[in-house]
């Protein structure tokens, strides 16, 4: 993930800000094409658990 976001950065910088910004819009797109709902649902669940259990210490 961090090399894709690099090369994305790279891209981007190589360019106009409109075009870095259809990069990112791309390249968004395409990583929660794979996603569910439920995939979502599930994370969701675990970063609130994490929150709760940051915010009691």
């Amino acid at each position: 993930m961090v090399r894709e976001i690099k090369r994305l950065v790279d891209a981007g910088a190589a360019t106009t800000l409109v075009e870095g910004l259809d990069l990112e819009d791309a390249a968004s797109r395409q990583n929660m094409a794979g996603l569910s709902a439920e995939d979502i649902a599930a994370r969701r669940v675990e970063v609130q658990r994490r929150g709760g259990k940051q915010s009691r210490g």
